[in-house]
């Protein structure tokens, strides 16, 4: 990718005295910043385009090989959206203490905990477990093992 710089001192020529030479504007001058205008648009990301990354590194993994690579990314971040091994992420954050659950079809979400133990009661040295609530898929069998 290519940044534009202005090439002319557009506003130096502003400056100087009516008939200076170099008051003068050449076509040349024009070509010259109209050629770097088009080298700058033509190498930029069209973000209206898919990205396709089929070779590289992150973090000094190759990426995009025909063989899979493993490796610890420090960031990945998406702006809009983000789908990863078939799995849509949810595009923003749940509340205090929801969870990902997915939809059986690839599209996660955030949803409160279901099922579970509600009230357990214990100390840091509990020999013994209180339960103030039991699901009913633990009150239909006659024993639990801890």
């Amino acid at each position: 990718m290519t940044d534009y710089t202005v090439d002319a001192d557009w506003s130096g020529k502003d400056n100087l005295t009516s008939g200076a030479a170099l008051k003068v504007v050449r076509g040349s001058e024009f070509q010259t910043e109209f050629d770097a205008i088009a080298t700058a648009i033509a190498t930029k990301y069209d973000s209206s385009s898919t990205v396709d990354i089929n070779a590289g590194a992150i973090d000094s993994t190759t990426i995009g090989a025909t063989t899979a690579s493993t490796g610890a990314f420090t960031t990945l971040s998406a702006s809009t959206s983000l789908t990863a091994a078939g799995l849509a992420y949810p595009t923003t954050d749940g509340t205090a203490n929801q969870v990902l659950v997915t939809n059986g079809t690839g599209t996660l979400s955030f949803a409160d905990a279901a099922g579970g133990v509600d009230g357990i009661v214990s100390s840091a040295n509990a020999t013994a477990m209180t339960i103030n609530s039991v699901p009913s898929f633990l009150r239909d069998n006659s024993s639990m093992t801890y």
